[in-house]
């Protein structure tokens, strides 16, 4: 992993995407994971050049949509009696608009 994310402050931003790291009260969950999601934007959504195309990997507009309903979904498995990550993100993948 840390090859991949030489960044350490882009390593750690990836954090947001653990139910465990999220907040129990739903208003701080309304604005949680917003500072880091910003930093994985900045650098997922640089265009960059693949195979002579010029593209960005996300679209900031479409990311934030998603992380908003994506986060109240991952927190929602916080407390479930067996919860599984895989799961989690199959669900959310497969019950979902994204």
């Amino acid at each position: 992993m840390r090859k991949r994310f030489p960044d350490d402050h882009l390593y750690y931003s990836l954090h947001i995407f653990d139910s465990h790291e999220m907040p129990q009260d739903k208003n701080a969950l309304n604005n949680y994971g917003e500072k880091d999601l910003l930093d994985l934007i900045r650098f997922y959504g640089q265009e960059r050049r693949i195979n002579d195309e010029e593209y960005a990997l996300i679209n900031e507009e479409e990311i934030k949509k998603e992380w908003d309903l994506a986060k109240h979904l991952i927190a929602s498995y916080k407390y479930a009696k067996e919860y599984k990550f895989a799961k989690c993100w199959y669900k959310i993948f497969n019950t979902t608009n994204f």
